[in-house]
């Protein structure tokens, strides 16, 4: 059986606002799609934690608030040492993961 703890030693208030932009954005995208689902999985490997966010996404006309959440998100990661995001489409869903390494 995995541990129940994930313990992140980076900036928890960054972490914090990070996810809760990340979910904020996932539960708006998928109140309007057809599949409602927002998965979260939390991954250890190694020294790397991963924070992934799965969702079904809204038409392409209605991505502008998407795009900018992702922006807000971006600029956070860019001030922090070890922090990473990627971003996955495959057309219906988006796949969103924050992935803090232990160099910072």
């Amino acid at each position: 059986m995995p541990d129940a703890n994930f313990v992140i030693k980076a900036d928890s208030a960054v972490v914090a606002r990070i996810i809760g932009i990340l979910l904020d954005q996932a539960i708006r995208q998928a109140q309007s799609a057809s599949d409602k689902t927002v998965t979260i999985a939390f991954n250890e490997i190694s020294e790397t934690m991963e924070i992934s966010i799965n969702y079904a996404i809204k038409a392409e006309s209605e991505q502008d608030s998407h795009e900018a959440e992702l922006t807000k998100v971006r600029e956070l990661i860019a001030y922090q040492q070890g922090f990473y995001l990627d971003v996955e489409n495959n057309g219906s869903y988006d796949t969103i993961t924050l992935i803090i390494t232990e160099e910072q």
